[in-house]
């Protein structure tokens, strides 16, 4: 290691660097004769630097080529060495660094006072030159161990800290995959296939924020009967994912009796009620179309309106408003429902809250524009003269655009028109 040392006859202060493996000792005393006298004793086994005041001794304390241990005089002029040990030991770059005292004066107040400021040592003048060489090599002896044991424990913690991060990788991997498997699975179970056969025109498209929870919908065909369920389940985390397998496995089980919308919710609310660990709020619209009778039964359990756009009618109308209360809170609930006659080319449509609260932020009114009902009424009037799946595919497409291609939540549109 450079050391930087230059030390006159009369003790001068350090001025140029050496490189020298020996131990550095700084000796920090206002006494010119007493740094000649110490240096004399140190050079060969050590190298000597000096200092003749506090300040210039914190200089060289505290520069790169920092003292291996400081002999350091008490009573100097100007900042006394009490003074220059604590702000020794109040710094990190020096605190480690051995102090051991020099004092003419003999007395226990001054030892204590030494000791408690973090001296190490005491040395009364005159010094017997043994004695300061035993001091020596015990502190320096003491310090190497000290930063052996630090670096081994430095190293011990690394290592610790290594086999955990690996650990703890080798487990997320696990989890990730673990995770990316079931929600495989679950979309497996819970994604509809656009390539299903109906006995009527019918098209949807969907959006999720997240890979699990969100909005989901189900089609179930007896005969001339279609069952329908359009569903927002709150949340994207597993507990939500749950409930939405929950009302997948309900629907599937019971779509085909011939209860009315009202049971099949009364039962799917105490169904999740029972059956989840937690209570998650799902708002819903059950729809079963007769196509034999041209007639709708359609039911809202806090879900939002639905829009109908009859073949003779000008613009589209809502059948109801959002109403009722969502299911999986609380036992007892109500609904909104409508019975409709339907007629050859009248049109539905059904959506999640997601598209009439797609946004966007206009940059001239410095405020955030929504859809809401006006916007997708208008859409879907714009292109009522296409076919159904290419009205959907049309209205979706202006959607997204509408709000840039960045929803900010789930969003569901159905849409499906009477032969």
């Amino acid at each position: 290691m450079d050391r930087k040392t230059s030390i006159s006859s009369m003790g001068g202060e350090m001025e140029s660097p050496v490189s020298d493996s020996k131990p550095v000792i700084l000796i920090v005393d206002d006494q010119p004769e007493n740094i000649r006298i110490l240096s004399g004793f140190l050079k060969g086994k050590y190298t000597p630097v000096a200092a003749t005041n506090g300040s210039k001794a914190l200089e060289i304390s505290f520069s790169k080529n920092r003292p291996d241990i400081i002999l350091l005089d008490i009573m100097m002029p100007g900042m006394d060495g009490y003074e220059v040990c604590r702000q020794l030991k109040n710094d990190d770059r020096t605190c480690n660094i051995p102090v051991i005292f020099l004092t003419a004066r003999d007395g226990v107040k001054d030892e204590v006072r030494g000791f408690e400021t973090g001296a190490v040592d005491f040395l009364t003048k005159p010094f017997n030159p043994e004695r300061l060489e035993a001091r020596l090599r015990a502190h320096l002896k003491i310090r190497q161990n000290y930063e052996k044991n630090m670096n081994q424990d430095k190293t011990d913690r690394q290592s610790k800290v290594d086999h955990i991060l690996e650990s703890y990788e080798t487990y997320l991997k696990k989890m990730q995959s673990q995770l990316n498997s079931a929600m495989d699975i679950y979309h497996n179970i819970i994604d509809l296939k656009q390539d299903n056969k109906f006995p009527l025109d019918l098209s949807w498209r969907q959006q999720s924020a997240a890979e699990l929870g969100g909005d989901f919908i189900d089609i179930k065909e007896n005969g001339s009967t279609l069952s329908i369920l359009v569903a927002d389940v709150a949340g994207h985390d597993i507990g939500s994912s749950y409930h939405t397998i929950l009302l997948k496995a309900f629907f599937d089980e019971n779509c085909y009796k011939e209860d009315n919308g009202i049971t099949l919710f009364t039962l799917l609310n105490r169904h999740l009620l029972k059956s989840g660990n937690e209570k998650q709020m799902i708002t819903g619209l059950f729809t079963r179309i007769r196509l034999d009778e041209k007639s709708c039964e359609m039911l809202s359990a806090g879900h939002p309106w639905a829009v109908i756009h009859r073949k003779n009618d000008s613009f589209p109308e809502q059948i109801f408003t959002s109403g009722g209360t969502p299911l999986g809170l609380q036992s007892d609930i109500s609904f909104i429902s409508e019975q409709i006659h339907l007629s050859t080319g009248d049109r539905l449509f059904v959506h999640t809250d997601g598209v009439p609260n797609t946004s966007r932020f206009n940059t001239k009114t410095g405020k955030r524009e929504k859809l809401y009902a006006k916007g997708l009424n208008d859409l879907i009037f714009k292109y009522r003269n296409l076919p159904i799946d290419e009205t959907i595919s049309m209205v979706w497409n202006d959607l997204l655009k509408f709000c840039r291609g960045k929803p900010k939540d789930d969003i569901l549109l159905l849409g499906f028109e009477i032969p």
